[in-house]
């Protein structure tokens, strides 16, 4: 049982996409991460030991922790899902155990630091969360359009600079994500329309996406980011937080 808020078990009804954050620090407990790595499935036990580092495997364990929840909060036991990947790696809800589908639930799962997110949805979602990023130069020339470019240079201070760059780059991995292309698309043909949609035009296709950003403070002085994208409007106005 995953547990959420104040100790109380909440099995939520999305509306379209509703954004799912659990703070990680919890995990460094030996006693907590065994109870919660006791409940994942097979495949997610074996990822989280493939990793060497304890911060991965809690990032690891987080990301199932929000799987698990998010399928309880859409009525589906964790046991019974079948997780599927894509033609290009993308985890995708195929039906439960007795073959049954679905109903048009999707989800997507992401962590960074000391957090895990995911996002769960009625239409195709992608969700990408992130604290920092070094020696982003040959990023941003690479990955950017010239608008973008033009943009990151005419920032007043490093900071303001950091934080626009993590902005765009959370928003267009996102839309990777949201695509099941992956990396396959270009960055620098995903371009920010306006405060909600994303155009992606790439070998003669055109896609429109929309997206929500969201700002977290960290533990310490880090400073989160977290873009959530859709193919259609109507996000949950708040995320909700997954207490242990």
């Amino acid at each position: 049982m995953f547990l959420a808020g104040r100790g109380k078990v909440c099995y939520i009804g999305i509306m379209m996409t509703t954004t799912y954050i659990m703070n990680l620090e919890k995990l460094n407990n030996d006693t907590v991460f065994e109870r919660y790595f006791s409940q994942m499935p097979a495949k997610r036990r074996e990822k989280i030991l493939r990793s060497k580092h304890r911060m991965d495997k809690n990032r690891s364990l987080g990301a199932g922790i929000l799987l698990a929840y998010g399928l309880l909060a859409n009525g589906i036991e964790p046991k019974d899902a079948v997780i599927r990947e894509g033609e290009y790696g993308k985890p995708y809800l195929a039906g439960i155990r007795e073959k049954k589908p679905q109903q048009d639930i999707y989800f997507n799962l992401s962590h960074s630091g000391d957090y895990a997110a995911a996002v769960f949805g009625t239409v195709p979602v992608g969700i990408d969360i992130e604290h920092e990023r070094k020696n982003t130069e040959k990023i941003i020339r690479r990955c950017f359009c010239s608008e973008e470019q033009e943009a990151l240079a005419a920032c007043r201070s490093e900071e303001e600079r950091a934080d626009l760059f993590l902005r765009y780059w959370t928003i267009k991995e996102s839309v990777a994500k949201v695509s099941g292309l992956g990396l396959r698309i270009p960055f620098a043909d995903i371009q920010i329309a306006n405060d909600c949609q994303i155009d992606v035009n790439w070998k003669e296709n055109t896609w429109k996406y929309f997206f929500r950003e969201m700002e977290l403070l960290g533990n310490g002085k880090d400073k989160y980011r977290i873009a959530v994208c859709a193919e259609a409007e109507g996000f949950a106005q708040e995320p909700i937080w997954v207490e242990g």
